[in-house]
Order: C-alpha cells, then structure tokens, then sequence
C-alpha cells in the first residue's frame, strides 16, 4: 500500500504537474510507514453495567443509540456501537477469542439492537489494515 501510494505521487507529480497531490500522497504513505512501525499496545476492554471501558475511557450505554455485532468467521467478529451525538464516530471493538452471543446478551439489555452498515471508511480501513 506505501508503494502504491507513492508510485502514484510520482506519477502525479511527472504527469500532472499537481505539487499539493503529490505531497499530500507522499505524506500518506509516510503516516502509514509511521503506523506500520509503531508498536501497538493491547487495550483493556470491559462491558459493565454502566457501559463500555476501554483503557481509562468509559462509553456510557446512556450515550448509545444502537449497537451490531459483526460475525463473519474466521476474518471479522467485532462489536460495533452508534453513538447519540452526531459527530461522535463509530466505536469498533475487536471480540477475538469472546463468545459474540454473551457479548449481544449483555448488550441488548441496556443499548439497542440495530444492524449497521460498513461504511466506505470502514472497508478502506480494513483493507488497508490499521
């Protein structure tokens, strides 16, 4: 993915003429070379009677407009969760090794159920990988 995006800032940069292209595509694959390196840290995700925890950030089932579990075995099991406030961006919580049904127990009493649909964000992010 770095490769491309810098095939394609040379390339804009011979064919097009375009500086601001060209940089902002450079940039990118600089960020993602950043994003590859860097070591990433396990969070500590928990579901309370309140909400949802993750590290020291607490997501209140109050704040919640709906939540869906993905479920497709064995590339995607994760809990995603719409918030009230409008700006506010989808949470996706990965479940590994979690039962989905427990986790969908939980939170069908307190927050719910509504199918959600990947967004094209959602599937770039996946592609890519971060």
């Amino acid at each position: 993915m770095i490769g491309i995006l810098l095939i394609g800032a040379l390339a804009s940069g011979i064919f097009f003429h375009d500086i601001i292209f060209t940089c902002v595509l450079a940039l990118s694959a600089f960020v993602l070379l950043l994003n590859t390196t860097k070591p990433h840290r396990p969070s500590t995700i928990g579901i309370h009677a309140t909400g949802i925890s993750i590290d020291d950030n607490h997501h209140r089932f109050a704040d919640m407009r709906s939540f869906w579990i993905h479920y497709y075995p064995p590339h995607l099991k994760e809990l995603t969760v719409e918030f009230k406030k409008g700006l506010t961006h989808r949470l996706h919580i990965p479940l590994e090794n979690q039962n989905p049904l427990e986790i969908r127990q939980v939170m069908v009493s307190y927050v719910p159920e509504k199918e959600h649909e990947p967004s094209l964000l959602d599937h770039l992010v996946r592609i890519i990988g971060i």
